[in-house]
């Protein structure tokens, strides 16, 4: 029974503890005295004992309701105590007991935002009490640490894998074996804390080669005195002092640190951010220090003073020399007073803030630079470029510190006095970029702007992997061609002006590193454009870019009522060789319209012109330029006042090369006329200079139907026959002076007014302003031949030649030609000089001498008239054995004062003049033979 009482005691009070006191009393008494203790709200949702006498605490937790300060919380906390060792202590040494406790925390998680601990303890130690002087006791032991992590750690990142033995006992806390693991470098840490009345703390961590060493006093009243904080790594080193007060309440804290940082060795640390460091290729060393003061739990009243200074650092391959970086943190707020720092000989000066009183840090910096001379950037870039110019720059840079690789950049630039390659660009361009940079590998191009007078550019888009850029951009591109002027270097021919808006639009996706796969595809648009005198309307161009080429797939133009059509492929895999493969079409052009343009063209002439063009050639640039082609034009439905023309075309293949352009095999066409012609214009944009042959053989019947206007009846002269014309041109066309122009026609047998000439040969040649010109013919037996010297190109043209005709049979010329309609026959020579100016026939001076012999004149009014009036029969048929004559000629007279015909019957002499308007001032003398004597009436002798 006895027994039995003792058991149910024994289960009531287990039960008793259990459920009531332990709940009632003793829980609320321990978290109120951690509540005390900690100045942290204290939960703690069950204790009990276990039947083998442990102690089991259930969720313990630690915290601040406004969460700004650490939150602890542990799952379960087992304390067990061996009661028996108890008891035999106790039996043996009645006043002492050693107290073997095994303690082990599980699930436990401290949480001091951003870093968080999570892990378990296992703990062994022995209590030494002594009964009669309970404040007299002593402890030691171990702590095993496994499992731990330390997340979200500042520059670090997290500690994975920790794990270590912690030695326990009342004079002390010490561990060298704690490690760990973070970005895939080994951890080392090594902690002693001493003289706990009032504790020092020694820490040493080993972060691969990084060594930080910490020793700090703790005061029990709620400071920490850091006697010496320091970091090295390589030639980076960093020493820090001060305290932290009021730990428990309202921490502040006070510290002073001294900083050299190699920025190449910061690329190496096994820091979370290294990546960003490696990224940016930073060098130089920089001296830092600091001065930081104010309230850990308000960083909004937070007060500190920066300076960072280097003589010369390196980031992206950039150079800067002498930096100095004042910074002040005022109200949480971080405020560069001033950066400057000199770059490519320019100073810059910058400004920057960051909001600590944030989380995330967020920050923004300001840079402005002017008058950057752009032919310094040439170091910067692989293959040294021919540019020169003045930059200025207004650079903004925002984002989070808590976030380096994510940063928003916004850039307005001027670019003043820009030259490139020898083109000039006077108007200044600006540029504004809004663009986010991640990672430092990619960019987000939320607005990009290229603004002059010229044209304006928008784009936006990706750019990804600034290594090996990938470029997926949407573009707009404005263009006003007026003002094209404004740059000479792009030669524009004299008086050509151009005028009107281009809009085009177009995707650019690919890698840069890899033009052959960029692709582009655009599409180009205007309303209205004007080149010259020249108007287009409803332009349209759509193509594309890909495989280093630029496809136009389709290019349409409205112009004098007509189409202009065109597509092709220009090959840009090597640039300075570029090829390209053009076709252009004109269709149903307005002829009309174009003469009116043209204002030298026939202003009657009508109809529609249609014309291909094939061409494929090299180079861009007009100096480089080389093409081929072939040419091909028509007419149709055309007229000229009224009148048909059929049958009108030309063809020709062309060549250009190095500012010239050569045509070979033109042949222009018009009906039975055909024109054949090979040469060159060469120096095109200097002086440009002519070398042309041409060919043709003229049907004359036809040239009464060429498109020509004639002051008299072409049909009365009733052309017959073939001419074979040369012509040939050479010299400048600016200087017409130097111009050398040959011409020759050529004709077995043509025919005027039924006068055949046969063999003839008619030469010309114009240089320096004189034309000479050389001409022979045969015709009726004769031989007819002239020059003419001729000074062009003067106000007064001046002129001199001869003409002769030896032999000719002027009865036969008549006889065929029926030139008259009396018949005649004999033989006739002149020979002939002249001179004269202009076209005044009173200036035309000259000799002449004539010769007829064999002759018989029918029906010369003159001498009939004699005849009749002497009753001289035979003088209305004149038998002449030989005539001669002298003449001169000079104020608008030809005079003769010895011109004599003689015959069998017969002599005349005449003496006197003869104006152009055929007005007689002449005395005439007849002689007769005796025989005619006897045929005249008596009276008349």
């Amino acid at each position: 029974m006895v027994l039995l009482t003792g058991g149910l005691f024994l289960v009531s009070g287990y039960f008793f503890l259990n459920l009531f006191f332990i709940p009632k009393k003793l829980i609320p008494q321990i978290e109120a005295s951690l509540t005390s203790i900690l100045k942290r709200p204290a939960d703690i949702r069950s204790i009990y004992l276990t039947p083998k006498g442990s102690i089991i605490i259930l969720k313990p937790a630690l915290y601040n309701p406004n969460e700004t300060g650490a939150f602890f919380s542990c799952s379960s906390i087992n304390i067990s105590i061996a009661y028996g060792i108890l008891l035999k202590s106790w039996r043996e040494n009645k006043n002492y007991f050693d107290i073997p406790v095994h303690l082990k925390l599980n699930g436990i998680s401290l949480n001091q935002n951003p870093v968080s601990i999570t892990g378990e303890i296992a703990a062994d130690f022995c209590l030494k009490i002594n009964t009669q002087d309970i404040k007299n006791f002593d402890w030691q032991g171990e702590a095993k640490i496994k499992n731990f992590s330390l997340t979200h750690i500042p520059l670090i990142g997290d500690i994975k894998d920790i794990t270590g033995t912690v030695k326990i006992s009342r004079d002390e806390i010490s561990s060298s074996d704690i490690r760990g693991q973070t970005n895939n470098a080994p951890v080392n840490l090594s902690l002693r804390l001493v003289d706990f009345s009032m504790p020092e703390l020694k820490l040493k961590i080993e972060l691969s080669k990084l060594l930080v060493t910490l020793d700090c006093i703790i005061d029990p009243k709620g400071s920490i005195n850091f006697k010496t904080i320091e970091a090295k790594y390589n030639k980076i080193k960093s020493f820090a002092c001060g305290k932290i007060t009021d730990l428990q309440s309202s921490p502040h804290i006070n510290i002073t640190s001294n900083t050299i940082l190699n920025l190449q060795d910061l690329a190496a640390l096994p820091l979370n951010i290294k990546d960003t460091f490696t990224l940016l290729n930073s060098k130089g060393d920089v001296r830092i220090t600091v001065d930081l003061a104010g309230p850990l739990q308000n960083t909004s009243e937070l007060n500190a003073k920066a300076t960072i200074s280097s003589e010369a650092v390196s980031l992206l391959n950039y150079n800067f020399e002498n930096l100095t970086f004042n910074l002040k943190l005022d109200a949480g707020k971080i405020a560069t007073a001033d950066l400057v720092f000199n770059w490519m000989q320019n100073t810059i000066k910058a400004w920057a803030d960051c909001d600590l009183t944030s989380n995330a840090w967020p920050y923004a910096l300001k840079i402005i630079l002017n008058d950057l001379r752009i032919e310094d950037l040439q170091s910067l870039t692989p293959k040294s470029m021919d540019i020169e110019g003045e930059l200025d720059i207004d650079l903004t840079v925002k984002g989070e510190a808590s976030n380096l690789k994510s940063v928003n950049i916004e850039l307005e630039n001027v670019l003043k006095n820009l030259k490139y390659q020898g083109l000039s660009f006077p108007d200044p361009i600006k540029t504004s970029f809004m663009i986010d940079v991640l990672d430092f590998k990619n960019l987000i191009l939320k607005k990009v702007s290229v603004a002059n007078k010229l044209l304006s550019l928008d784009l936006d888009g990706k750019i990804t992997n600034l290594i090996f850029p990938n470029l997926s951009l949407n573009g707009k591109l404005t263009l006003a061609a007026e003002n094209l002027y404004l740059y000479p270097a792009f030669k524009l021919p004299p008086r050509l002006t151009l005028q009107g808006t281009v809009l085009a639009g177009f995707k650019l996706t690919g890698p840069v590193k890899a033009p052959d796969k960029l692709t582009c595809d655009f599409q180009a648009a205007s309303s209205s454009f004007n080149i010259g005198e020249f108007s287009l309307t409803d332009i349209i161009l759509k193509g594309a870019f890909s495989d280093n080429a630029l496809n136009i797939s389709s290019f349409l133009v409205k112009i004098f009522d007509g189409n202009m059509l065109g597509n092709g492929r220009i090959n840009l895999a090597e640039p300075d060789k570029t090829t390209y493969k053009l076709n252009l079409e004109l269709k149903d052009l307005d002829i009309s319209k174009i003469a009116r343009q043209i204002k030298s063209a026939p202003q009657e002439l009508a109809g529609r012109f249609s014309s291909t063009l094939n061409m494929s050639g090299q180079g861009l640039n007009l100096d480089t330029l080389n093409f081929a082609g072939n040419l091909k034009s028509k007419l149709a439905q055309a007229k000229v006042k009224g009148t048909p023309i059929d049958k009108a075309g030309l063809e020709a293949d062309l060549k250009y090369e190095r500012q010239k352009i050569a045509w070979t095999n033109l042949c222009i066409g018009y009906k039975d006329i055909t024109i054949y012609s090979e040469g060159s214009i060469s120096a095109l944009l200097e002086n440009p200079l002519v070398e042309l042959s041409l060919k043709s053989t003229i049907n004359l019947a036809d040239i009464e139907n060429l498109p020509f206007s004639f002051d008299f009846d072409f049909k009365q002269l009733n052309p017959q026959g073939a001419l074979d014309l040369t012509l040939g041109a050479n010299g400048p066309l600016k200087s017409p002076e130097e111009l050398q122009i040959t011409a020759s026609l050529l004709a077995d047998k043509f025919s005027i007014k039924d006068i055949l000439f046969t063999d003839t040969d008619i030469a010309a040649k114009l240089h320096n302003k004189l034309l000479e010109t050389k001409a022979k013919s045969t015709a009726y037996s004769g031989q007819l031949s002239a020059e003419l010297n001729a000074t062009l190109l003067n106000k007064t043209c001046t002129y001199d030649g001869t003409f002769r005709i030896e032999k000719l049979d002027f009865g036969k010329l008549i006889e065929e030609s029926k030139i008259v309609p009396q018949p005649h026959k004999g033989i006739f020579s002149l020979d002939t000089t002249f001179a004269g100016e202009g076209a005044a026939l009173d200036k035309l001076t000259g000799n002449a001498r004539a010769q007829i012999i064999d002759a018989r004149l029918s029906g010369l009014e003159l001498l009939q008239s004699i005849g009749t009036l002497t009753g001289i029969g035979f003088l209305s048929n004149f038998n002449v054995t030989k005539g001669n004559g002298t003449y001169v000629l000079g104020n608008g007279l030809v005079s003769t004062e010895d011109t004599e015909l003689s015959g069998p019957d017969a002599n005349i002499q005449a003496r006197g003049n003869v104006d152009f308007k055929q007005n007689l001032n002449m005395n005439m003398k007849l002689i007769l033979t005796p025989n005619a004597a006897q045929q005249t009436r008596p009276e008349v002798l």
